[in-house]
Order: C-alpha cells, then structure tokens, then sequence
C-alpha cells in the first residue's frame, strides 16, 4: 500500500488523516511511521514519547498493521 492509497483508505474509512504523520516524530497525539536505518517503526506518540512501537523491514508491512490498527474496533 502506498501512502496515497493509505490516505485515500483513511478518508473512505472516515478516519481523519491529521492523526497521522510519515517521517515526523515530533507531533504530538498521532500515529507515526518513520524510517529509521532502512527500518520502517510504526508508533503512537504522546506527550513526547512513543507508544506501542513495532518495527517492520517493509514499508507496506508497518501501513498494512496501522491500516488495521485504525479500523479495529475499540475493545473497552
């Protein structure tokens, strides 16, 4: 999946893609998939620092996991 495809993926899901950041660790309160070392990590990053971090050597592998990670339904 590309990030085009991804936002487009987002917006049908009706999920706002401000919640969303590529390459920019610094925002606050937003999912986060940076490349780091030919590495791709996928975090949540809050109050300055990051949440649930999984690493993945495929980009489209860390989009496929946030794809899911946003539609899943909240299990409270």
């Amino acid at each position: 999946m590309t990030r085009e495809y991804f936002f487009r993926f987002l917006k049908l899901n009706n999920i706002d893609c401000t919640y969303v950041r590529f390459n920019d660790s610094t925002s606050d309160d937003v999912f986060c998939i940076c490349e780091r070392n030919g590495m791709f990590d996928l975090f949540y990053r809050e109050r300055g620092k990051e949440w649930d971090k999984q690493t993945f050597v495929v980009f489209k592998d860390a989009v496929d996991s946030l794809s899911r990670r946003l539609t899943l339904p909240n299990r409270t």
